[in-house]
């Protein structure tokens, strides 16, 4: 759009020269189109000898998560400018919405352990509604991976923390099933 500098433009592209050296991948094309808001698509097309499918869950295993939710459904709020955060808890908030690191070696080290499992780019209510139904079985969550402070916040900004941690999304963690 209009009003976008060439600083910001270096940005972003210093950003995918950056994620593209950590996570080992190339950067093979590009289009620019004008529009109103600024728009960053990424697709990615890999190869693998194999992989853990959603549809692998057995009754009685362990539903594990890479990491803890709350903290981008936060950052957007903060970002969006309707939702205050503090300290500390907003500049990790913030930031993981504008520097998303997802932990791409810890699933590669967890693979063999795996027996279903899919992104929470979509929320974790999701991502364990879709591994329940795919796999045909029930899953039943002793307590929630909900993010130091997520609980603070929500309670600052009349907000539930249940729905920030399973409704939220954008979280880029891995959320599946492995024996107990």
């Amino acid at each position: 759009p209009g009003g976008v500098t060439s600083g910001q433009v270096s940005d972003i592209a210093f950003g995918l020269k950056d994620a593209s050296k950590a996570w080992g991948v190339h950067l093979v094309g590009g289009d620019t189109n004008e529009a109103p808001e600024l728009i960053v698509d990424c697709l990615m097309v890999g190869f693998a000898e194999g992989f853990v499918g959603r549809a692998g869950a057995m009754p009685g295993e362990a539903v594990v998560t890479t990491g803890l939710f709350g903290l981008p459904p936060a950052g957007l709020g903060v970002l969006a400018g309707g939702a205050k955060g503090t300290g500390r808890f907003r500049e990790a908030a913030v930031q993981s919405v504008l520097r998303p690191d997802p932990d791409l070696q810890l699933g590669l080290r967890l693979r063999g352990a795996w027996t279903s499992s899919m992104d929470s780019s979509d929320g974790l209510a999701r991502s364990l509604h879709t591994l329940a139904s795919e796999s045909g079985v029930k899953m039943e969550l002793a307590s929630l991976p909900v993010a130091d402070g997520v609980e603070e916040f929500s309670e600052a900004n009349g907000l539930e923390p249940e729905r920030l941690v399973l409704n939220g999304g954008e979280e880029y963690l891995i959320v599946g099933t492995m024996p107990s």
